[in-house]
């Protein structure tokens, strides 16, 4: 016999969203950011080159919106990590010991730029529980808009976390 590892009322997250601290986008982030992934075009790192291309400032690569998925301040103080080391997640009740990502699929609306303040919300639009080999596995699937100050979308992300 296969147990939950949903709470009762589970099902009723579907729908919520968590929104997070707007974070100023920084011409230093971008240039990390680029460094990191081995980006070497100038738009990157110099605001005047950006200009020239066509850009008001200067232009993050692509995948800079995982950046601001983890930035800093969305992370929470020492005394509230659990014990795996990692903060409480924006998901439904329950009693799943184990979290693991799942698919992610990503719709870029718009650039971002150095200058921008950009808002993260999160919404979880479904939940599903299934029996596997090794147990229950609880589905979650988030909707994440990343948006800027004028509230212009600019990434949209579906992401999946699998809880066992």
């Amino acid at each position: 016999m296969t147990t939950s590892l949903l709470a009762d009322d589970a099902h009723t997250w579907v729908g919520r969203t968590q929104s997070y601290q707007p974070i100023t986008v920084t011409e230093a982030d971008i240039a990390r950011y680029a460094l990191a992934i081995g980006a070497t075009d100038p738009v990157y790192f110099d605001g005047a080159e950006a200009r020239r291309a066509g850009h008001p400032a200067i232009l993050a690569p692509r995948g800079f919106y995982m950046v601001l998925r983890f930035h800093a301040e969305n992370l929470v103080a020492l005394t509230n990590l659990g014990v795996d080391g990692t903060p409480p997640p924006f998901a439904p009740p329950n009693e799943a010991t184990r979290r693991m990502a799942g698919a992610s699929t990503v719709s870029f609306r718009g650039d971002i730029y150095a200058g921008q303040v950009i808002t993260l919300s999160s919404t979880i639009t479904a939940i599903e529980e299934k029996s596997g080999r090794s147990g229950p596995l609880v589905i979650v699937s988030y909707q994440n808009d990343f948006v800027d100050q004028e509230s212009t979308l600019l990434v949209r992300e579906t992401y999946v976390r699998l809880l066992r």
